[in-house]
């Protein structure tokens, strides 16, 4: 039986982009765990349309913190494009709610963080979000009429409780069983925590295990709500 593997994350957060990319997927594929994904809304102070990210961050503050993001996305060739507009994820949460319902969480989960973060798209926008909800297989009037309603609102509520029942404060955390780890850890913090907790390794693959970067973890913080 897989492990099971909460991982809270929004897609806002740039350490939970690169962990998903790195980290979690290589302990996907060497361990048999199965990965429940909670989307965390990290900044719920953002309105709708968005800010600056300057009125986020002050720009010494922005520079220091995208250094060692950007040193970490290079070393695992990532792309990381900085955004200078932090939109408000609430909708693109609830598109994934419907995909938790519907089917295409996890291709949808995918999409939207390349979007933000490797090309720089704006997922607040209804195009790009019905676009990416369609490319993940979803009805994406369906899942647009979901997400800009009460009900999407309430689903993406209910995740952050959730998260609050846990004492998850900020992101990205994996539960590993009942094991947490707090930010972007190096891999072995990973792989020994499955094995404590009882997960089974795979049979190794043939060849590396994906693309460059995808094999690599890096040390970073979370960031909190």
């Amino acid at each position: 039986m897989p492990l099971d593997l909460t991982l809270f994350s929004d897609f806002v957060c740039p350490w939970c982009y690169l962990a998903e990319r790195s980290t979690i997927h290589r302990l996907e594929s060497e361990y048999d765990v199965q990965v429940d994904w909670v989307g965390f809304e990290l900044h719920p102070e953002i309105p709708l349309g968005g800010l600056p990210t300057t009125a986020l961050f002050p720009e010494p503050m922005l520079q220091a913190m995208l250094g060692p993001l950007q040193a970490a996305a290079a070393r695992m060739d990532l792309p990381l494009i900085p955004p200078a507009h932090v939109p408000n994820t609430r909708s693109a949460l609830a598109v994934a709610e419907y995909g938790r319902l519907n089917g295409g969480l996890d291709a949808y989960r995918h999409l939207a963080m390349d979007a933000f973060w490797a090309e720089g798209r704006d997922i607040e926008d209804r195009e790009v979000l019905g676009d990416l909800a369609e490319q993940a297989g979803m009805d994406a009037d369906a899942a647009l009429a979901f997400a800009f309603s009460d009900a999407g609102e309430q689903a993406v509520a209910a995740r952050r409780s959730i998260a609050s029942e846990r004492g998850v404060t900020a992101i990205p955390t994996v539960l590993l069983g009942r094991l947490p780890i707090l930010g972007f850890q190096p891999y072995d913090v990973f792989s020994r925590a499955a094995e404590r907790a009882g997960a089974v390794a795979r049979p190794p693959p043939a060849a590396n295990c994906g693309p460059a970067g995808f094999c690599r973890g890096t040390e970073g913080p979370a960031l909190e709500a």
